[in-house]
């Protein structure tokens, strides 16, 4: 899938996303019917900083394209005209709810649920038994 034609919530020059929103972002929008989020801030946010891997608050390019990827597993995608930009939770919130309307056929917020659950377990698992004598 090629995302870049299709009226993201970015635009096309590379720019680093900031707290308010950018032109682009505003347009976006601006053409969305008034819906609510279905996704939760805390799941969203929760997703965001498992895929921000260098923890700076913002996704690059390559965590964005690698959540795309994950969330619209097993289609591939394609964001390259977006490389050089920086996302905030609130545009990956966003992002990921459009994405999930306009392709259904990749249940991309059971996908987004999946990676949660498979990395809260990861972060959970870090093989250290409890006994009552380490309590």
């Amino acid at each position: 899938l090629e995302l870049h034609s299709l009226g993201l919530p970015f635009g096309r020059s590379p720019s680093v996303a900031s707290s308010s929103q950018t032109p682009a972002m505003q347009r976006f929008a601006s053409r969305l019917p008034g819906q609510a989020h279905f996704l939760t801030a805390k799941d969203c946010l929760e997703a965001f900083e498992f895929f921000d891997q260098d923890g700076t608050g913002l996704m690059e390019y390559p965590e964005m394209q690698g959540a795309f990827n994950r969330m619209l597993d097993p289609a591939k995608v394609d964001i390259s005209a977006y490389e050089g930009q920086s996302f905030t939770p609130a545009v990956f919130r966003t992002t990921a709810e459009w994405c999930h309307r306009n392709f259904p056929q990749y249940n991309v917020a059971g996908n987004l649920m999946k990676f949660i659950k498979e990395n809260r377990e990861k972060a959970d698992d870090d093989d250290a038994d409890i006994t009552d004598k380490e309590l």
